[in-house]
């Protein structure tokens, strides 16, 4: 891989607050470098052996070999293991239903038939599904990587409200939000907001607000985790380094042409 540090010029950070009720980043990834190289999401685990032993993101970026990493898809808080999908490299590596136990009837149905999946293509580009896709039909459809976020928050330009009862559990309360997308000349954004948060409603309207017409709700709350190279952006909100959790989406840049090679 080519020097991190001849990348960071291709992502900008700007940090503003949304009608005085919290701060919140707009991050821009440009993903076109040249015609062999760009800088692409992938999904990661943030340990090599078993779930229990997941690291944050800060405990995976903190030797500077990536160049930006957000938090990914849900967990059960208790095992740590990623929730009902998962297709890593191109294989279907998850499909299960959902493991978590849900005790608080505010949290809605079992989320393997409500939430939507975000998937990563060969070229990089993010696609949202219905949960009612199978790992094997993303790996058929040319999904490279894919995983069980929450849901959208706007499709082409429409506020996707479905949510809000999809996800009643955290949609009505202000928390720390993780929101991603593309532009339209295939750009990345990055929209993190920071404590003390938005409602999802809320965070439509600073979409809105931004010009974005497409966007997909990642984990939110205490797993909002946001770090370029080794600068953590957000603040510790559970434990020592972050929260702990399984799934992360690291920005890389990858050249095609060295991979031919």
């Amino acid at each position: 891989m080519d020097n991190i540090e001849n990348y960071k010029k291709y992502i900008n950070i700007k940090k503003d607050n949304f009608e005085n009720l919290c701060d919140y980043y707009y991050i821009t990834i440009k993903k076109n470098i040249s015609n062999t190289t760009h800088i692409i999401p992938r999904l990661h685990y943030t340990t090599k052996d078993e779930f229990k032993n997941s690291q944050s993101l800060y405990d995976v970026m903190k030797d500077g070999k990536h160049l930006f990493g957000v938090n990914a898809g849900l967990f059960n808080t208790k095992t740590l293991e990623p929730e009902c999908l998962i297709v890593k490299d191109g294989v279907a590596e998850m499909d299960r239903l959902e493991t978590y136990v849900h005790v608080n009837p505010n949290d809605g149905e079992e989320k393997r038939h409500t939430m939507h999946f975000l998937g990563i293509d060969q070229k990089g580009n993010l696609k949202t599904f219905e949960p009612s896709y199978t790992a094997d039909q993303l790996v058929e459809l040319g999904i490279v990587d894919a995983f069980m976020g929450f849901a959208p928050l706007m499709v082409n330009g429409i506020e996707f409200e479905k949510i809000d009862e999809l996800v009643p559990f955290g949609a009505y309360l202000n928390k720390q939000r993780q929101v991603i997308g593309q532009l339209d000349n295939e750009d990345y954004y990055i929209i993190t907001v920071l404590e003390p948060g938005l409602t999802f409603k809320q965070t439509r309207q600073l979409l809105k607000q931004l010009g974005i017409n497409n966007a997909y709700a990642l984990d939110n709350g205490s797993s909002t985790q946001t770090i370029f190279h080794t600068e953590r952006l957000t603040p510790v909100y559970r434990d020592v380094t972050g929260r702990k959790i399984p799934t992360i989406l690291i920005f890389n840049p990858e050249n095609k042409q060295k991979k031919s090679e």
